[in-house]
């Protein structure tokens, strides 16, 4: 998919912030990233946590971390459980 495609998608009327993104001259608005990542046809999670990895990365250390996810998934069974 082009960049011009790419923007038209996203409401871009021109590919210079997609082209922005791509060379990392601008970050990955994080409001937008599900968008893109459906567009670029990524798994929105792996997209989520390198962009949030941009933005914030001790944020998405913590949050994408073994222990994180862990107990993610233990609260997670628990309710299902209860």
């Amino acid at each position: 998919m082009t960049q011009t495609e790419v923007a038209k998608k996203m409401g871009y009327r021109n590919p210079n912030f997609v082209s922005m993104m791509e060379s990392n001259s601008s970050r990955v608005p994080i409001e937008r990233c599900f968008e893109l990542a459906d567009i670029l046809e990524m798994d929105r999670i792996w997209f989520l946590k390198r962009v949030l990895g941009d933005h914030y990365p001790q944020v998405s250390e913590e949050l994408f971390s073994a222990a994180s996810l862990r107990r993610l998934l233990d609260e997670a069974e628990q309710k299902e459980a209860a």
